[in-house]
């Protein structure tokens, strides 16, 4: 006998959740299941995606230690993917600091929510750190498009609590982001990267070594975390180059060499 193997993910697509098997389940139904687990396990067990763990970000690489006070970082920067474009997306929040040459992944807010939990989630952790009697801290959103009306969900909160977190949208033209998060991979090997273990158990900072893990381009796995973080890392190069630059003023000698 010949015997033929049909593989058929459970959902059509992960923004809809329209299932292939609608007399059984119901797209509700998938959307619960895909945020009760992490994404890559949806993807491997209902989706038939194959997931290769570790295959560009490795286990060993994922470091954890204790954060250090944030008055004692170099530059910290706080930095948002919203991913409103698909609804199966995380959004992703993160505040990463500087020290020499280390990164330090300080707070994680990894969930598939509305942006309205996300910032109240940013707002509390505002009032309730050090982070109120940090200045030093900078506040981005990634994006190009509808990065405005983001924008205004942070002001919308600033008015009533009475005073306004500085976010700032973040609108420079950016290239292809898998080869951004990729070319982050070094900081990693070099174990110029840790993650705060007192956020270890945490299920979005769970979420976020779960997507690292994952990672592989043209897999379909999720990448919002560490999107975030590229862009934090970015920013975060950014200021130190400026803070090293040395400049000079003064009247331009004669002399010639």
């Amino acid at each position: 006998p010949i015997y033929r193997v049909q593989h058929v993910p459970a959902v059509k697509d992960l923004n809809t959740f329209e299932p292939n098997w609608p007399e059984k389940t119901s797209a509700e139904y998938w959307r619960k299941k895909f945020q009760a687990m992490p994404s890559r396990s949806f993807l491997r067990e209902y989706q038939h995606v194959h997931v290769e763990e570790g295959t560009l970000f490795k286990a060993e690489d994922m470091q954890w230690k204790k954060m250090l006070p944030l008055k004692d970082y170099d530059a910290l920067v706080f930095y948002g993917d919203l991913s409103y474009k698909a609804a199966a997306c995380y959004k992703g929040l993160v505040l990463v600091g500087k020290t020499g040459r280390e990164f330090h992944i300080i707070h994680t807010f990894l969930r598939q929510s509305t942006r309205t939990t996300m910032v109240k989630w940013l707002y509390d952790l505002y009032e309730n750190t050090e982070l109120r009697h940090c200045k030093r801290v900078r506040y981005w959103i990634e994006g190009l498009f509808s990065m405005d009306e983001f924008v205004n969900d942070f002001d919308a909160e600033g008015d009533q609590r009475g005073y306004y977190i500085p976010v700032k949208a973040d609108k420079q033209p950016k290239g292809d982001k898998y080869e951004r998060i990729e070319a982050t991979q070094p900081f990693f090997e070099r174990r110029n990267v840790w993650l705060n273990i007192d956020e270890r158990e945490s299920a979005d900072q769970v979420e976020l070594v779960d997507q690292y893990l994952a990672f592989e381009k043209g897999s379909g796995t999720m990448v919002d975390g560490p999107d975030a973080v590229e862009g934090a890392l970015s920013k975060l190069n950014t200021i130190h180059r400026k803070s090293q630059g040395k400049y000079r003023s003064g009247q331009r000698s004669n002399r010639h060499f």
